[in-house]
């Protein structure tokens, strides 16, 4: 039971939905996700399950990739489909300066302002039920990067668009930038998760098939569901220490986070400073 899966979240259900059904079907209360979807949105949701629950954060901290279709000629207060209309403008754009706003994005590092309609707590309240409320909340900007970005379909009133971006990024919100910089209104009208942390879409597994696939089937252990992060592998002899997260000297570079092996098993994931090993995360189950 301890792994990650690879869901195909359907529109209508929220992240924590998936999270509720997924305990159900098997069985068991320790099961988190590693980013979270709207509910309007589709796509790879990740579940750890067992000892899983303890690596979606480093899952998180790796890039996603999305498909999402703005329409041009109006906006809304939750800056999607679902919105009520805030702004009209035309719906026909410049082609030619929407694919240099996409050139400018590529690869840069950019200020995002969480939406009011979002999960984001302040004060121990989610912005969203302030935006209920009618109450605007001011809010601190927060650095994303946007890896990679191109145009599948330019439609004359839409576009379709693929970004491959870092975690914390609000695709709406890169919507309305790209619309300001056209000086057009528009919104998402879909968003679809393509990828995340590695983990594709073609091989993510509908709700409606999981109860009736084996979990040994689909679930992806530990060590395999971290193919990005480096490793090292310790002489047996410093196995029983490792096991119990006692520091250890070794000869390596600094690293924030790499994966420990020994015996065959993954001990878990530590960091490295000064020629000293810290365990920061102790599973020590097979590899």
């Amino acid at each position: 039971m301890d792994c990650v899966i690879n869901v195909f979240k359907e529109k209508g259900y929220t992240s924590q939905d998936v999270v509720s059904i997924c305990k159900k079907i098997f069985n068991t209360k320790k099961i988190g996700h590693s980013g979270t979807l709207d509910p309007d949105a589709t796509g790879v949701l990740l579940l750890g399950i067992g000892k899983g629950t303890k690596i979606t954060e480093y899952l998180m901290n790796y890039g996603k990739s999305y498909i999402f279709e703005m329409k041009f000629g109006a906006s809304t207060d939750t800056l999607d489909l679902s919105g009520k209309l805030t702004g009209i403008s035309e719906k026909s754009y410049d082609k030619e300066k929407l694919l240099q706003v996409l050139e400018n994005l590529r690869g840069k590092t950019i200020d995002q302002i969480p939406p009011m309609y979002s999960a984001v707590k302040v004060n121990g309240k989610k912005l969203y039920e302030y935006a209920r409320d009618d109450k605007e909340i001011k809010r601190k900007s927060r650095k994303v990067t946007i890896y990679d970005i191109e145009p599948l379909y330019l439609l004359e009133d839409s576009c379709i668009i693929k970004v491959k971006c870092s975690k914390g990024t609000y695709i709406r919100v890169l919507i309305e930038y790209i619309a300001k910089s056209l000086d057009r209104k528009a919104y998402m009208k879909s968003l679809i998760r393509v990828n995340s942390a590695g983990f594709d879409i073609k091989n993510s597994v509908k709700l409606s098939s999981l109860e009736k696939l084996n979990l040994e089937n689909i679930g992806i252990s530990l060590y395999d569901s971290l193919p990005f992060m480096d490793e090292l592998e310790l002489d047996d002899s410093l196995y029983t220490k490792i096991s119990n997260g006692v520091k250890i000297k070794v000869d390596h570079e600094d690293i924030e986070n790499i994966k420990v092996l020994c015996k065959d098993r993954f001990i878990g994931i530590g960091s490295i400073e000064s020629n000293l090993l810290k365990m920061n995360k102790v599973f020590n189950i097979c590899k």
